[in-house]
């Protein structure tokens, strides 16, 4: 067995290395991938995404790009799969955002439809 070997499957497969730092970037990710996670379930139990920007959002998944550029680039285990994970959940809240704003003006359309119904009669 090679000293690489040794090093575990995450440093031979695709060469990433975990040391104390690294712990703490996973540990810092993982609170950014719950307030992550628990906005994108908020947005899809409501259906609703009027109160996020996409100034917000998108400025997230650059960041995300980013940082998962950096971490690819210093060879960072823990924290480049969690910035993979954040980066997949902004783009399915982009996405829910496209969807559900297009919801949001149907609904606001609607309810002028009927407010101009009831005044008629």
């Amino acid at each position: 067995m090679s000293k690489d070997d040794s090093r575990g499957y995450l440093y031979t497969k695709w060469g990433l290395e975990f040391n104390g730092l690294e712990y703490l970037g996973i540990v810092a990710g993982l609170f950014a991938l719950i307030g992550g996670l628990e906005q994108l379930f908020h947005t899809y139990n409501k259906k609703k995404a009027d109160d996020i920007s996409y100034i917000f959002i998108l400025g997230a998944i650059v960041s995300a790009i980013l940082w998962v550029i950096y971490h690819y680039r210093k060879k960072g285990g823990g924290p480049f799969i969690v910035t993979i994970i954040t980066l997949i959940g902004l783009l399915s809240l982009l996405i829910m955002k496209m969807v559900y704003s297009n919801n949001d003006d149907d609904d606001e359309k609607d309810e002028k439809t009927r407010k101009r119904r009831k005044r008629r009669k």
